[in-house]
């Protein structure tokens, strides 16, 4: 029988790998840039999926899964696109589009820390140097998880290993909205 894992240990992997990130979090970022602005607030898919900005007949629109939200421009849907990924169900996005777009550099050099620091973590696995020793075309610095999963086959270890990857990845996600949501409550409080 399985048990659960607490959710102090999940909270403490991710708020550790959060720690070790060289910059500012995203989180931070968010509630440093975007919060002082005035801004909008928008609805997105409310669970991590994959979302992809794609060119539309009327501007550009992100694709969450089935649902698509229609964006005036690339600079807003890219900057949508970042927190559907993590999995926010509201979002808040300054008026001024310009304003946005000097804030989205920094959020996505954020994003791609936690991402680096997560493969950077997922490497650092003890299974991953047996993988490498079954499996020697592996690349030594690959440049994304999907990129190590293409060189292997898909036995056991692999599925486990897998699966772990990417429940410290939702541990993380789930961290960072549950800061986000907080630095928005907190810039409310303030504000009234």
């Amino acid at each position: 029988m399985k048990t659960a894992q607490s959710p102090q240990r999940s909270t403490s992997f991710a708020s550790r790998l959060l720690a070790e990130l060289p910059g500012p979090g995203l989180d931070e970022v968010y509630a440093a840039r975007v919060l002082p602005l005035p801004r909008r607030r928008v609805e997105l898919l409310g669970r991590i999926t994959p979302a992809r900005v794609q060119k539309a007949l009327w501007g550009f629109e992100v694709r969450m899964g089935r649902r698509r939200k229609i964006c005036p421009d690339e600079v807003t849907a890219r900057y949508l696109r970042l927190f559907a990924v993590l999995g926010l169900d509201i979002v808040s996005i300054p008026y001024n589009p310009v304003e946005t777009s000097h804030i989205l550099p920094e959020l996505e050099m954020a994003f791609r820390q936690v991402h680096e620091t997560l493969l950077d973590e997922a490497l650092t696995d003890p299974s991953v140097e047996q993988l490498r020793r079954r499996f020697p075309d592996v690349t030594a610095r690959p440049r994304s998880f999907e990129e190590i999963v293409r060189d292997l086959d898909s036995g056991p270890e692999v599925r486990r290993w897998r699966r772990r990857y990417h429940r410290g990845k939702r541990r993380v996600y789930q961290l960072l909205c549950r800061r986000i949501r907080a630095a928005e409550a907190a810039a409310a409080g303030g504000s009234s």
